[in-house]
């Protein structure tokens, strides 16, 4: 058990992290074979869907969980733990901001207009990289046969980046006539339209309308608190000095991994995923029967971390409650 100084419970410990994906294993699930003709509803379910897969492995990668494959060899892997936090911090702002936020049906699509064109855009540039690289590269093909399978391969990449091409002006055409681009600045929708290139041409854009730090603020984390995670995460994913001075320090002392390295991290991820089980169960009530009242107080418990006090754009544990449920620990 994590306790604070004065002995109480502090939420997200690695038995919370658990249950939790217990229990969003079993929404998943139980929505599975839902058909929707919202693009919202399909992309709440493949995010979570992804944050569950996410949350499944970071269990496997603890040895102290009941779930892990790395028990028998007793490895400590905070860099596997935290790319896989920082994975699901993303997932759960994402989820608000494609899925759950309210905003009007015009601005929704133009988010996705705006995640498609930078899909298209993306691949684009990797198929021609991939391309002047062959050029340069590949030798004459010594054989007719070899000549004709290089040629049909050519071939196949040439429809293969005009599809791309009549992708992209379809999507352009669309965004042309999205009210909320119309409504947008002239720079803005410049960028929008045009994508963002550097002047050696490589793409460099984005997929999201807004940066990761007003995502998470939108979707009620607390903007400087979620920033200063996001980093200390993400100098372990990049193998920074910063995290393989504390994997140094902490490497040989079991004591220290396991009372501050990794509760810090699973704590995160406790926080994080109960706001994204939140979120999914908002959109699809129907699955609020599988969350028993412990569940809720759980979720309620662990939401503090992240989020603090109650916020008025998250949702509550349980949709059919006119109370919020109790945040004592469960």
């Amino acid at each position: 058990m994590t306790v604070s100084p004065d002995r109480s419970e502090l939420p997200g410990t690695l038995g919370h992290l658990e249950r939790l994906t217990e229990l969003a294993i079993r929404l998943s699930t139980a929505s599975a074979d839902r058909e929707t003709a919202e693009r919202r509803l399909d992309c709440a379910s493949h995010i979570f869907t992804a944050a569950c897969l996410v949350a499944d492995a970071l269990l496997r990668t603890h040895p102290e969980s009941k779930y892990s494959s790395a028990a028998p060899r007793r490895v400590w892997n905070p860099v596997a733990t935290a790319a896989l936090a920082r994975v699901l911090m993303e997932a759960c702002v994402n989820l608000h901001y494609f899925s759950v936020e309210e905003i009007s049906d015009d601005e929704r699509e133009f988010r996705f207009l705006v995640a498609d064109l930078h899909c298209v855009r993306e691949r684009l540039h990797m198929s021609d990289s991939l391309r002047s690289e062959r050029i340069g590269f590949e030798s004459p093909p010594p054989t007719p046969e070899a000549d004709d399978s290089f040629l049909a391969m050519a071939a196949k990449a040439d429809l293969a980046r005009e599809s791309l091409a009549k992708q992209l002006e379809e999507l352009r055409g669309r965004l042309r006539l999205n009210k909320h681009f119309q409504s947008l600045g002239e720079k803005d929708q410049k960028k929008w339209y045009e994508g963002n290139y550097a002047a050696s041409g490589r793409y460099r854009g984005t997929g999201f309308a807004l940066e990761l730090r007003d995502r998470a603020e939108r979707a009620g984390f607390r903007p400087s608190a979620y920033e200063a995670e996001y980093r200390h995460l993400s100098s372990y994913i990049h193998t920074a000095p910063s995290a393989m001075d504390q994997i140094a320090a902490f490497g040989p002392d079991r004591e220290g991994m396991l009372r501050w390295v990794m509760p810090t991290e699973v704590r995160g991820c406790c926080g994080t995923l109960a706001v994204c089980i939140r979120y999914f169960i908002s959109l699809f009530p129907e699955t609020s029967r599988l969350v028993e009242p412990a569940m809720c107080d759980l979720i309620d418990f662990c939401s503090v971390y992240p989020t603090g006090p109650a916020q008025p754009g998250i949702p509550d544990s349980h949709p059919g409650d006119h109370a919020r449920p109790s945040r004592d620990p469960p």
